[in-house]
C-alpha cells in the first residue's frame, strides 16, 4: 500500500496519507514537497480537496508545513481521520475547514519527541526547543478547537506526556473534529457466526462445551453492540466492522481464558489450604494424645503406701512422696508445664 496516494477528478482532489510523515534515505514518507506538488494546480482552482489520514505521525516540521498549505486553501479543504491519526498526523488533520472522523478511528495528541546527544548546553538548548514546539502545537489545537490552553496542555501531558487515545465522541467533544463520517454499510457473509454455532456441537467435555457457549454469548453481545442489521440471512457488515468484531471476540475469549486460569489457581490454593488444615489437626491430635498419656501417669499415683518389710529406713515415707521424687514424675510434670 502506498503511503501517499492522489485521486483527482474534474471537481475535486483526494489525497491519501497512509504512512509516516516526513522522509529520508530510510523511507518514502509523506512530505510537504509531495503534497505541494500535487496541490499546485488546485491552489488557484475551485477544486475541493479531501485529505484522508491514517498515520501514526512523524516529522513535526513537515506536518506544520502541510498544515499551513491546507489552511491557506480555506473552506475547500476537508480532512478525514481513519484508523489511527496520531502525533504529527493530527497537525495535518487540523488543516481542514471541515474535519471528519470515522466512528472506528482513534485520535492522539501528545508532547513532541526528539533524540539528542551532547553536553549540558546542548541538552538545555534541546529542552528549550521542545518547549517552544509544544507551545506552538498547543496553540494550533487551541485555535482550531476553541478549547482553553489548560484543557489542551492537560490532554497533551497525560500519561507522562505520551497523551491518550480519543474515540470519535471524545475527539468531537474537545473540538478536534467537526463531525463523524457517515457509515458505508454493505452486505457481508455471516459464515463466522455459522461456524461458531456448529462448533458448539463438537465439544469433547463439559469444560469445552461451557467455553463454546460462552464464546457464542460473547459473539451475540458484540454483534448487538455493533448495531448490525440482517437481511435475507445476511449480516450487513462492512470490512471494518467485521475486523472490529473479530478483534473484540479475540479480546473477550482471552478474558474468558484468563478467568478460567484464575479459577483453577484458586481451586488449587483452596485444596492446599484444606490439606494444611488437615495436617495441623492431625498434629494437634498427636500432641493431645501425648498430653493425655502423661496425665494418666500422674493420675495413677496412690494416696498412701506401706513400708516394705525388712526395710531399715528409720523414717517412714509414703509411696506417693517417693513417686513424686522420681525422675519419671518430674519429666511428666515438665512436659505438662506444672510444678512437681
Amino acid at each position: 500500500m502506498k503511503v501517499f496516494n492522489l485521486i483527482e477528478t474534474d471537481s475535486d482532489i483526494t489525497i491519501e496519507v497512509r504512512g509516516e510523515i516526513g522522509g529520508g534515505w530510510w523511507n518514502e514518507g509523506v512530505t510537504y514537497a509531495k503534497v505541494a506538488a500535487q496541490l499546485k494546480g488546485a491552489v488557484n482552482s475551485k477544486k475541493k480537496v479531501t485529505v484522508k489520514i491514517n498515520s501514526l505521525g512523524g516529522d513535526v516540521d513537515e506536518a506544520l508545513a502541510i498544515y499551513e498549505l491546507l489552511l491557506s486553501m480555506g473552506d475547500r479543504v476537508t480532512t478525514i481521520c481513519e484508523g489511527r491519526c496520531a502525533s504529527a498526523a493530527t497537525i495535518i488533520a487540523m488543516g481542514g475547514h471541515e474535519r471528519l472522523m470515522s466512528r472506528y478511528a482513534l485520535f492522539l495528541v501528545h508532547k513532541c519527541w526528539s533524540g539528542v546527544v551532547g553536553n549540558e548546553n546542548v541538552l538545555e538548548e534541546e529542552l528549550a526547543a521542545q518547549r517552544a514546539i509544544n507551545d506552538r502545537l498547543a496553540q494550533i489545537y487551541i485555535d482550531r478547537t476553541g478549547s482553553t490552553r489548560e484543557t489542551i496542555e492537560e490532554l497533551m501531558n497525560r500519561f507522562n506526556g505520551d497523551g491518550v487515545w480519543l474515540n470519535v465522541e471524545k475527539a468531537m467533544e474537545y473540538g478536534f473534529i467537526t463531525g463523524q463520517m457517515p457509515e458505508e454499510v454493505k452486505p457481508a457473509d455471516s459464515d463466522y457466526l455459522k461456524e461458531k454455532i456448529k462448533d458448539m456441537f463438537k465439544f469433547k467435555n463439559h469444560k469445552e462445551m461451557k467455553k463454546s457457549i460462552t464464546t457464542l454469548a460473547l459473539l451475540c453481545a458484540v454483534l448487538a453492540c455493533q448495531e448490525v442489521e440482517a437481511k435475507d440471512n445476511k449480516a450487513l457488515l462492512d470490512d471494518e466492522q467485521l475486523g472490529k468484531i473479530n478483534d473484540r471476540l479475540k479480546e473477550l475469549e482471552d478474558k474468558v481464558t484468563a478467568a478460567e486460569s484464575k479459577a483453577t489457581e484458586a481451586e488449587n490454593k483452596l485444596a492446599q489450604a484444606l490439606k494444611d488444615k488437615k495436617d495441623a489437626e492431625d498434629k494437634a491430635n498427636d500432641l493431645q494424645k501425648k498430653v493425655d498419656e502423661k496425665q494418666a501417669i500422674i493420675d495413677k499415683t496412690p494416696s498412701s503406701a506401706t513400708q516394705t518389710p525388712g526395710s531399715e529406713t528409720k523414717t517412714e515415707k509414703s509411696f506417693e512422696d517417693s513417686w513424686k521424687d522420681s525422675d519419671t514424675y518430674k519429666e511428666a510434670c515438665a512436659e505438662l508445664g506444672v510444678e512437681p
